[in-house]
C-alpha cells in the first residue's frame, strides 16, 4: 500500500488512490487462465510518490487472484502470457508484484 495505496478492482478496472485506473482485458478466458489481463489501452501508470507500475517499461501483462484474505497482483513486462500460480512464483517477465491483505 505504501506504493500503490489502497486500490478497488471492478470488473475490468483497477482503481487508485490517487485518481487513476487501470483498464483490463481478459487474455484468453476460454483458456483456462483466469486472471490474466492485458492493460487496454497499454500504460504504465504513476502510482504514489511517483512510483510507476513496473519500473520504466510499460507492463504486458496482469496476474490477479486471491488467497483467503490476501489478493496478489503480479504485473510483467515480457511478451509470454504468464501462468497463474500460487504464492509468489517468479516467472520470467515478471517486473513488479503487489500484495494486500484485507482487515478487518
Amino acid at each position: 500500500m505504501a506504493i500503490t495505496g489502497n486500490i478497488t478492482i471492478s470488473g475490468n478496472r483497477i482503481n487508485l488512490e490517487n485518481g487513476q485506473s487501470i483498464l483490463l482485458r481478459p487474455v484468453a478466458p476460454e483458456s483456462g487462465k483466469p486472471g490474466i489481463y492485458t492493460i487496454d489501452p497499454p500504460g504504465n501508470p504513476t502510482l504514489l510518490h511517483g512510483n510507476k507500475l513496473c519500473g520504466d517499461k510499460p507492463p504486458t501483462y496482469i496476474l490477479i487472484y486471491q488467497e483467503g484474505h490476501s489478493l496478489y497482483l503480479h504485473v510483467f513486462d515480457g511478451p509470454d502470457i504468464p501462468r497463474r500460480l500460487s504464492g509468489l512464483t517468479l516467472q520470467k517477465g515478471i517486473c513488479a508484484t503487489y500484495n494486500y491483505e484485507k482487515l478487518n
